[in-house]
């Protein structure tokens, strides 16, 4: 490899210079003696690409995900910082950081950089603190230059090479102070990737240079576009020149693409862009194929590549002055009248160089802001509680502003907050989103549901405490006692050899029904419901799994379930008037926590209750919030779902006098008739004895009043 810089290497060594090597400066006679210039200064540590700061410069503002990139299955995040856009991140839980004084920051493995715009014959150096660890920096690894799926094996060619062996073998050989940095060499034109691990102790990058070969033409990198102001229909379009290689000037041209091709003044080229076909379609439109089955082409268009060219110092309609600050379209602008205006830009260098051409395609016309969303959250009385949410759909993440209006009464409002707010209501509410700019979003409920109805707790649940009808963060003592551990299954009396001679059940037990010289003899056989509370495997959560029964054998291990249902047998009265199915064939995917955290759902679930009328409501309290829903349910019972990951914490069933009646029994219910006959939902005496015993399941009129069988 060192015969590579041969020719560098006799006219550097008559360079006396020595090199610095934790303060690499622009002068890096090193790389000067080999031909290259500085393009490219990165100062992580200080903030600064050459002379124009990283804003903000002690953190990161991420972009876009590139969705056409993949890093060992993840998306690597363009980063936002101005004038740090070239380099991207693989974020896979935050593992690198932008530290001001500190630099680029790893703290854990398998996290990965990518510099883009790279161009071949460069070369890019690293002044990182892990110097002796060369497996905590290595470019390209896990086949990182591949731009279309990595792989798990090094696919070729290579983005860049290690030549720091040949640079400091240059500075050793002009007797100079070898430096600490890694250079590589880029082979190929693109985006180089490199592992930046940090597990153990944090690695930083300070410094990253990208050296260039002097004689290499100039580059210009095209202007970025930004919306950046919504008004009415108009547009602010916010834009940053491109950059030229060689440094010098640039200016940026644009024009609406709308109003006809002169927006860039442009010039076909020699070189082919690509080629466009023309195909023959059959009678009903379709493209017509040949006896091989493929479309039979009439026409080849070949489209060339255009340039920039100028018409009296002029390379476009328009051009961008930094002091306006946006550039200015709206729905005027729209000649096609589709609702979208097309920006094209390109920038050019005061030595002639022009870089591609960017588009920026943007809706004009008002735009209404989503409404506000008001999820009912709480009853108590005849008050309602209401949650504010809301989806931001501004387009520059403009300062919003909330107006909240309380029957009639109150009136609240909100800068850039509000989300999550509650509210209480008795007649109406009204919640307003205001952007300057934009359309305002209203959620308006003039008659709230239930208005002025006193709604109340049901008489149902499983008696774990007084705030909830199913509380499964505060259990009982008694709850708490099975779950942590064995319960008592029954008692047995053994002789000499241990062979059981009578059994007597828990009831008997409890209730003295044992003789008086057997019960101090009495072996009790206990059945598990769960793992032991001295399992440390679950030291929080004793009873893993409440949906599988467990029983001790002769060996006094516990066994395998017994049970092929997936449906909870609850053992405990915690679920009394439940049914909770998580739907998934392995056992242990729901667990009930003592500690206080309420019932957890590994995998998706289903909760039903039996006992809630048409009519009534049923509050759900779980990690994600409180959601009241109303049941809709002609024959009464509800059923929700629970979200894999999730812990539920309660549930409530609200209810009030003179439920509504489902469609279809109205009539019965304005009639009321205290006649002793019972009707069915349809109208039709199904009894008339004053009796529900013997009715199949389902929601039923007697006395004017509704009944449900279950």
């Amino acid at each position: 490899m060192r015969k590579i810089y041969s020719i560098a290497l006799s006219a550097f060594l008559m360079i006396p210079m020595a090199l610095n090597a934790q303060t690499m400066t622009n002068e890096n006679e090193t790389l000067d003696g080999m031909g290259y210039r500085l393009e490219k200064d990165v100062n992580f540590r200080d903030g600064f690409v050459n002379d124009k700061e990283i804003v903000p410069n002690d953190h990161f503002e991420w972009g876009a995900v590139e969705e056409d990139v993949s890093i060992n299955g993840y998306n690597p995040t363009k980063v936002a910082n101005e004038n740090l856009e070239f380099m991207s991140i693989q974020l896979a839980g935050n593992g690198i950081s932008l530290e001001a004084g500190g630099g680029l920051k790893s703290t854990s493995n398998e996290r990965w950089i990518v510099v883009n715009e790279l161009r071949e014959g460069q070369i890019i150096a690293f002044d990182i603190s892990d110097t002796n660890d060369t497996t905590r920096f290595v470019p390209n690894s896990n086949a990182c230059n591949s731009k279309t799926g990595w792989a798990d094996t090094w696919v070729e060619p290579l983005i860049v090479e290690a030549i720091s062996g040949e640079v400091h073998a240059i500075q050793e050989l002009a007797q100079q102070e070898v430096d600490t940095y890694r250079y590589f060499k880029v082979i190929n034109s693109g985006s180089m990737y490199a592992k930046f691990n940090g597990k153990g102790s944090s690695n930083y990058i300070y410094r990253m240079q990208i050296w260039t070969p002097k004689g290499e033409d100039e580059v210009v990198t095209p202007p970025t576009l930004k919306l950046g102001m919504v008004d009415g229909t108009r547009r602010g379009v916010e834009f940053k020149h491109g950059v030229s290689t060689l440094g010098a000037e640039c200016t940026t041209w644009w024009g609406v693409v709308e109003q006809g091709e002169e927006a860039l003044y442009l010039e076909d080229t020699d070189e082919v862009d690509h080629i466009e076909y023309v195909y023959q379609l059959d009678e009903e439109g379709n493209q017509a194929l040949d006896e091989e089955g493929n479309p039979i082409v009439v026409e080849e268009i070949t489209v060339y590549k255009k340039v920039l060219v100028p018409a009296e110092g002029a390379y476009g309609d328009r051009q961008f002055v930094e002091s306006d600050g946006y550039e200015i379209v709206d729905d005027g602008d729209d000649v096609d009248g589709d609702g979208f205006v097309t920006i094209a830009a390109a920038s050019v260098s005061a030595n002639g160089g022009f870089s591609e051409i960017v588009t920026l395609k943007l809706a004009v016309g008002e735009i209404q802001l989503n409404a506000p969303t008001l999820s009912l959250t709480a009853l108590s009385g005849n008050t309602r509680t209401y949650t504010l949410g809301w989806t931001n759909n501004t387009l520059c993440g403009e300062p919003y502003r909330f107006i909240v209006e309380v029957d009639e009464a109150n009136e609240y409002e909100f800068e850039n907050e509000g989300i999550g707010q509650t509210f209480d209501a008795k007649e109406s509410i009204k919640v307003t989103v205001r952007v300057d700019g934009y359309t305002d979003g209203i959620n308006e409920m003039d008659e709230l549901d239930l208005e002025n109805t006193d709604v109340n707790k049901k008489a149902v649940g499983n008696n774990q405490s007084e705030e909830h009808n199913w509380d499964f963060q505060n259990l009982s003592e008694s709850a708490l006692d099975k779950i942590n551990g064995k319960i008592i299954d029954y008692y047995v009396l053994l002789d000499d050899e241990e062979n059981e001679i009578k059994r007597y059940t828990v009831e008997q037990y409890d209730n003295g029904e044992v003789p008086d010289e057997e019960y101090d003899k009495l072996v009790s056989v206990q059945k598990y419901f769960g793992w032991d509370g001295a399992d440390s495997r679950n030291a929080a959560r004793h009873w893993r799994t409440w949906i599988a029964e467990y029983y001790v054998n002769e060996e006094g291990e516990t066994t395998d379930s017994i049970l092929s249902t997936s449906y909870a047998q609850d053992q405990t009265g915690i679920f009394d008037g439940l049914v909770v199915d998580n739907s998934h064939p392995n056992y242990s995917t729901i667990a009930v926590f003592n500690d206080g955290s309420g019932i957890y759902f590994m995998s998706k679930g289903t909760v039903e209750i039996a006992d809630v009328l048409y009519g009534e409501y049923v509050g759900v309290t779980t990690n994600g919030g409180t959601t009241i829903y109303k049941c809709e349910n002609a024959e009464g019972g509800f059923t929700f779902d629970v979200p894999n990951g999730a812990y539920l914490y309660s549930i409530d069933i609200y209810t009030y006098n003179d439920l509504p009646i489902p469609d279809g029994i109205q009539q019965i219910a304005t009639v009321k008739k205290v006649d002793g006959n019972v009707y069915s939902i349809d109208g039709r005496i199904v009894s008339r004895n004053a009796s529900l015993n013997g009715l199949q399941k389902g929601l039923y009129i007697m006395n004017g009043k509704k009944y449900m069988v279950k």
